[in-house]
């Protein structure tokens, strides 16, 4: 999904073994041609980060803003290692950032601290932690009872559910002279993780942008998700699958049509003044009905009472008054 100015202006569809970052220059040669661009700030998360990418975006002199992986980067060790003796400035919506330079790197780093993040990080590392001590327990009782013998296959099963479970930077394990399996909680790893959860790097040409724009421009990334969230949790959307391109294509369009009508939503809100959230908004709108009552052979229709909530959104769209249709003269 593309955005611009906060609205979705193109979306894709990709095969399936396609890497993310493998389908960046076809999108943005793409959007270059059906829409008159000038100057453009292409914003996007790690996974679709590359060198060659980066080189592409800047090809026509347009700019990027792009998260990095944290882990596995030593350009990115090194920039968090700097802001950890650097100076920090607030941010209005809460937390913390600062802007670093590297020797020999033209590029701006924006290293930025946000307790949201943080909650949400440390208790996904709970989690994965809970679940991959849950698994090995598992695996070691296999092994305990003679059930799994062959040290490959331990090994093979070990990774499998660090794996799985994401418990690489939090567990080790190894293979006892008795055979038996024994994993422990990685104390060097643990304490390696824990001072970076929460903090996020973000890498930019762009020579003027500050780091309050860089940092809501980054988080407009998070419209796309909570689209895709609401149309699968929020509208209540079971799974659907599909065998056929066409049926795919077709799924993923009702997807970006939602995303489109619950951002027109959101600005309609935002325009009123209300502070709803879009979730708040539709789940005010749905107990408002339309009842059909069926009297002496006639039908009238009626639309039951919106609650103030929904009233004031209804009015934000236009909508101040909800008129049923015409009823029927005869029953169907």
């Amino acid at each position: 999904v593309v955005m611009a100015s906060g609205w979705p202006v193109a979306s894709y569809v990709f095969e399936g073994h396609r890497a993310d970052r493998s389908t960046v220059r076809e999108v943005i040669e793409d959007v270059r041609r059906r829409f008159a661009l000038q100057r453009v700030v292409w914003v996007a998360d790690r996974g679709m980060v590359s060198e060659e990418n980066l080189r592409v975006i800047s090809e026509d002199g347009d700019r990027y803003l792009v998260g990095l992986v944290r882990r596995r980067s030593p350009r990115v060790q090194a920039v968090l290692q700097q802001a950890a003796g650097g100076t920090w400035q607030a941010l209005p919506e809460g937390g913390q950032a600062q802007e670093l330079r590297l020797p020999g790197h033209g590029d701006r780093y924006i290293v930025v601290r946000s307790p949201q993040r943080r909650s949400w990080e440390r208790q996904r590392r709970k989690e994965a932690m809970r679940r991959s001590r849950d698994a090995l327990r598992t695996l070691a009782q296999a092994v305990a009872t003679g059930r799994l013998r062959a040290p490959e296959k331990i090994g093979a099963r070990a990774g499998a559910i660090l794996s799985h479970c994401h418990g690489h930077p939090y567990f080790a394990w190894a293979l006892g002279p008795d055979g038996r399996f024994h994993f422990w909680v990685d104390r060097a790893k643990l304490r390696a993780e824990l001072p970076v959860e929460g903090t996020y790097v973000l890498q930019t040409n762009h020579p003027t942008l500050d780091v309050h724009q860089a940092v809501a421009a980054y988080k407009e990334l998070q419209t796309v998700e909570r689209g895709f969230r609401c149309l699968k949790d929020v509208l209540a959307l079971r799974p659907i699958y599909h065998r056929t391109e066409p049926r795919v294509r077709a799924h993923l369009f009702v997807a970006h049509l939602a995303l489109v009508l619950g951002v027109a939503l959101e600005k309609a809100l935002q325009r009123a003044g209300l502070a709803l959230s879009l979730d708040t908004a539709l789940e005010a709108l749905r107990p408002v009905r339309l009842v059909t009552l069926e009297l002496d052979g006639h039908q009238t229709r009626l639309v039951t009472k919106p609650t103030p909530h929904a009233q004031a959104v209804l009015k934000a769209v236009g909508l101040p008054r909800l008129t049923p249709p015409d009823p029927c003269s005869e029953i169907a």
